[in-house]
């Protein structure tokens, strides 16, 4: 039963005649732990199965005032303009300004959002390679995508990334311990703080892909690589974002979905590594609105993308 001392509530914008046939009572029971950035929770009313009024599991959420959602049960909420402010203080207080937020995304109507993260530039190789477009001086940038999402199927976490500054091509990869994902369950102080302690152990191991990239430009394209790599891609990207030179028949590829060797005819280009034909794919996955045909990846496309991309590359340079 409801105390006389206990205020119903409404916020702004929820419909009241869909709260009243429910018989939800919004109690005026504020949680504030995010009130400085516009996110309030509080507990309400609402009858069982046998009509009898309890308290919710759920909770209600407000938005700069505004009703948002009704949060499921168990599920720790971590908004993302909090999260936001607290990334940039980390990067300010224990990294020292090394790492900067240079982009930032959304999906799922803004419930989800990344924000894109590179470190200072800085020079890997010391020498060319023959047949490859890696040379000397061609500097990748180490960084992170970090991710949240409340109430969508994006959980609070890391993806290293790293980008080549030659032609600001990004990569995406949740290679080793680089994917870190922390779920919405226990508390938000928990949540915070693995989170936190997460952040050094990406950027070691976007590192340590970066090895990875000077092996695969030893090794050298064909058919076999080219169908391997159409195999682990095409349920992620279409036609338009595979090299020109993989000569993709979609025709076969309708009719006989399995035959890859006739669906690719690949055609390498003069001594083409595995490392020219990942940089072929990562600058037609990144910079998609070049050579979509009409709308481009969205970026969770382009996330799962280059993912994939990288198992790929991995998976090559370990059979050697």
């Amino acid at each position: 039963m409801v105390q006389d001392k206990t205020k119903l509530i409404y916020a702004k914008d929820i419909d009241q005649t869909k709260v009243l046939e429910k018989k939800i009572m919004v109690l005026d029971e504020p949680d504030l732990t995010f009130a400085k950035w516009g996110h309030i929770f509080r507990p309400f009313l609402t009858p069982n199965a046998k009509g009898i009024v309890t308290r919710s599991k759920e909770r209600h959420w407000e938005k700069d005032g505004n009703f948002e959602d009704f949060i499921h049960p168990h599920t720790v909420v971590y908004p993302n303009e909090p999260l936001g402010d607290h990334i940039k203080e980390f990067l300010h207080k224990e990294l020292n300004d090394r790492m900067h937020i240079v982009d930032e995304y959304t999906s799922h109507n803004e419930r989800s959002h990344y924000w894109e993260l590179l470190t200072d530039r800085f020079d890997k190789w010391n020498k060319d390679i023959k047949g490859s477009s890696l040379k000397v001086g061609d500097t990748v940038q180490v960084g992170m995508i970090i991710r949240n999402g409340i109430q969508t199927d994006i959980a609070l976490g890391i993806d290293i990334f790293t980008k080549r500054y030659s032609c600001s091509n990004g990569a995406i990869t949740t290679h080793q311990e680089g994917n870190i994902s922390i779920p919405h369950v226990s508390s938000y102080e928990s949540m915070r703080e693995k989170f936190l302690q997460a952040i050094p152990i990406a950027v070691n191991a976007a590192r340590k892909m970066i090895d990875y990239y000077q092996d695969s430009a030893y090794i050298k394209a064909n058919q076999k690589l080219a169908e391997r790599f159409y195999s682990g891609l095409r349920n992620k990207i279409t036609e338009t974002y595979f090299p020109p030179n993989f000569n993709i028949d979609p025709d076969i590829a309708k009719k006989e979905p399995e035959n890859v060797a006739k669906i690719v005819k690949y055609e390498p280009k003069k001594e083409e590594k595995l490392w020219d034909v990942f940089n072929n794919f990562t600058e037609r996955i990144w910079h998609a609105e070049l050579f979509a045909k009409g709308k481009g990846l969205a970026f969770t496309g382009k996330r799962k993308a280059e993912t994939a991309l990288h198992k790929l590359l991995v998976a090559e340079i370990k059979t050697k």
